[in-house]
């Protein structure tokens, strides 16, 4: 029921209506449940750990191993580190393409409504 009233609320709603429609968290919780198997029993120790892994990726990058090293996880092998900084290299370039891309449609689509551009 908790649930029900969080996504009711008026805040929430408005955003819907000025096609805000997304709610941040939806990106996060696709996350955390792409980890884990929708259809398997977890105890809460490992939902926990993975939401854990799972946010601080969403805010640190894959670069989380040295984070991971100080909650007592120990040291990351070389192969861990090269493998992560690609990860976090790779995100960071398909974001900045998604962005151009979509400066890129923009543009396009207004060059067609501009003053004499007939």
């Amino acid at each position: 029921m908790q649930v029900y009233l969080d996504l009711t609320q008026d805040s929430l709603l408005v955003k819907c209506l000025m096609g805000k429609n997304q709610n941040p968290n939806e990106s996060l919780h696709s996350k955390i449940w792409s980890t884990l198997l929708k259809t398997k029993f977890y105890v809460l120790e490992t939902v926990q750990f993975s939401s854990t892994l799972t946010i601080l990726q969403h805010n640190f990058g894959y670069q989380r191993v040295n984070i991971m090293k100080e909650l007592g996880f120990g040291d990351p092998t070389t192969a861990e580190t090269n493998y992560l900084s690609a990860k976090d290299k790779s995100r960071i370039e398909a974001s900045q393409r998604k962005k151009l891309s979509k400066k890129r449609k923009r543009t396009e689509s207004d060059a067609a409504y501009r003053t004499g551009a007939f």
